[in-house]
């Protein structure tokens, strides 16, 4: 990691800048007994003049952490700041380079780049590399340094999982009623295993509930296993601290000691896709369940590496992408590490997801792959059947039975939107955008926008969509008799 300065403020100060950059020093710790070699050692270059000092009293005070050069002998230790900032030099600016951070796993992505224009003509201009903005290095300090007590041995804070009995009890919390959200429900309690929903809205709960009285007994009849107990709830804490199922309370109206045994072991978010609203649900979900609780997140476009780089999460160890397709028909789910999952995790989670149908794909750890596996391959497709609508090249109902003919396919592209729901298709869109321009299409995004996602014709969420809901009948009509011709074509075979 490397620290960069810039400028300087008049031409008489220009000669003091200049010797304060040239005692820019390097300090390299070595990381002793770390399991992963990603993270063996750290160089980290650092500017100190008067009051211009990099601070960290853990560095020498942490056996993991080894001091092999400080030449000039200026490290000052507080427990306080990482860095301290004085303007009256110089104005100096401090920022920490990106360059880098990727190799030690920290998942970070720079938000501010290029360069940093001198105020005068008569100002070198200095040109920075990628950078992370000065409300990011509490972050980074936190997940470059050690800091707990398993740390201090060389390892990650330990997670154990849940003793096998105790998943008859506590349930797999979903948060978010959504579409994908009562259709990864659903799957859940398929082997009688206890599940919650939480959502702010009734009306959603209401609809998922629905949806869980009417698919659910199809679901477990065609496995051959029994349905698990459903509840549904707007209340958080009723959510992350019991069963969720008539929990037991005490007298003043506190939840039981025996109840909050039976908190969930494993948390599903399935929100919009937004970065914000991920994180600050999940870090509050990290502070509300047990520390042996798996946190996932159903992202389609987001890494859990981004949410733990924006700062309230403090458990990336236990956090995951679990990205589901539309359960309970597609049962494949693609699991991700946030780039600290403890390796645990992979195999307990993989093993309960096939005990309820559930097909696991692991991308190797140490990878990040926004999109995942298929979601990459997925995108190219989708760009170009909303580049080719919004052109007017051709219809939905062309597109589709182009794809189906082609590749034999039950569902085309269009029908697939409809299905996950446009206003999700939108935002994945966006996203893929701002993270490379050179992918997508900011006409054809409009185009969507305009069209559907703002007048409310979300796909199969609210009845028309690229299909309208007649179409979309008409459709499911059509992939039953393709099924019955298969079947009778290769019975008379």
């Amino acid at each position: 990691m490397t620290v960069a300065a810039a400028r300087g403020e008049s031409p008489q100060l220009l000669p003091e800048i200049n010797e304060h950059r040239a005692r820019m020093m390097t300090l390299l710790y070595q990381l002793k007994g770390s399991p992963s070699p990603e993270r063996d050692a750290y160089t980290i270059v650092k500017i100190f003049g008067p009051t211009i000092t990099v601070r960290d009293s853990r560095i020498p005070k942490t056996s993991r952490y080894r001091l092999l050069s400080d030449a000039l002998d200026v490290v000052h230790l507080t427990a306080d700041l990482d860095i301290m900032f004085r303007r009256s030099l110089s104005d100096f600016r401090i920022y920490l380079s990106t360059s880098g951070l990727e190799e030690l796993g920290l998942g970070l992505k720079p938000i501010e780049y290029g360069l940093h224009r001198a105020a005068a003509p008569w100002q070198r201009q200095v040109a920075l590399a990628p950078l992370v903005s000065c409300r990011q290095l509490t972050e980074i300090r936190r997940r470059s340094f050690a800091t707990g007590p398993d740390e201090k041995k060389g390892h990650p804070p330990k997670w154990h999982p849940p003793k096998e009995q105790s998943l008859d009890e506590r349930p797999v919390l979903v948060v978010g009623a959504g579409n994908i959200g009562r259709r990864v429900a659903l799957v859940w309690a398929s082997n009688a295993r206890p599940v919650t929903i939480y959502d702010i809205s009734p009306d959603a709960l209401r609809s998922a509930t629905d949806y869980i009285t009417d698919h659910l007994g199809a679901y477990c009849a065609e496995r051959g296993t029994h349905p698990g107990h459903v509840c549904t709830t707007t209340d958080l804490r009723t959510a992350t601290t019991s069963s969720g199922r008539h929990p037991e309370k005490t007298a003043d109206g506190r939840f039981s000691p025996q109840e909050m045994t039976k908190a969930p072991w494993l948390a599903i978010e399935c929100l919009p896709e937004s970065l914000p609203l991920k994180t600050s649900v999940l870090a509050l979900l990290e502070r509300s369940l047990p520390a042996d609780c798996i946190l996932a997140s159903n992202s389609s476009s987001l890494t859990t590496a981004e949410m733990a780089a924006e700062g309230p999460l403090t458990h990336p160890y236990r956090l995951l992408n679990t990205h589901y397709f539309i359960p309970p028909r597609n049962r494949m789910v693609e699991l991700m590490s946030s780039g600290e999952t403890t390796a645990p995790i992979f195999s307990f989670l993989a093993s309960q997801m096939r005990r309820v149908g559930f097909i696991p794909v692991i991308v190797p750890r140490g990878v990040q792959s926004p999109g995942f596996v298929f979601n990459r391959i997925w995108a190219a497709c989708k760009r170009e059947t909303l580049a080719v609508l919004a052109e007017g090249v051709a219809k939905p109902a062309d597109v589709d039975a182009l794809f189906r003919d082609f590749f034999h396919a039950e569902k085309g592209p269009c029908e697939r939107m409809d299905e996950v729901g446009l206003d999700t298709v939108a935002s994945v869109e966006q996203h893929d955008l701002e993270r490379n321009p050179e992918l997508g299409s900011k006409a054809a995004l409009a185009w969507l926008r305009e069209n559907y996602v703002e007048k409310g014709n979300l796909g199969e969420k609210t009845g028309d969509g690229l299909f309208t809901g007649e179409e979309r009948d008409a459709l499911r009509e059509g992939h039953h008799l393709e099924r019955y011709k298969d079947v009778e074509e290769t019975a008379g075979a």
